[in-house]
């Protein structure tokens, strides 16, 4: 179980990292993430304001809820689901897929 959380963890630094350099020129990022990842993300998200001077604006709730509102039209930059059931119906709806860390105690 520690692994997942760190898997997650590491998977969440590493998609602000890239995204948020992408996105550096537009002063924001925003983030949808798993109401359960809700302390660590505002942790790094406070780091990576404080390192790259970009605004993060989360939306914190379940899985399936912020996929739901992805699909509708919600505009996020980077969606950190706690369930790969919702990524993956996110990314069959409407996005792009780009997986940095998963749990790999399941495989």
């Amino acid at each position: 179980m520690a692994r997942k959380w760190l898997n997650l963890f590491a998977g969440a630094a590493l998609s602000f990292a890239v995204a948020g350099n992408a996105l550096a020129d537009e002063g924001k990022i925003t983030v949808f993430a798993a109401a359960s990842l809700t302390n660590a993300m505002q942790d790094i998200a406070t780091q990576f304001k404080k390192e790259k001077g970009v605004d993060v604006v989360s939306s914190f709730a379940s899985s399936s809820t912020l996929a739901r509102q992805i699909e509708a039209g919600a505009p996020a930059d980077l969606f950190i689901s706690a369930d790969q059931k919702w990524m993956d119906y996110a990314v069959d709806k409407k996005s792009d897929r780009y997986s940095y860390a998963s749990d790999t105690a399941r495989q």
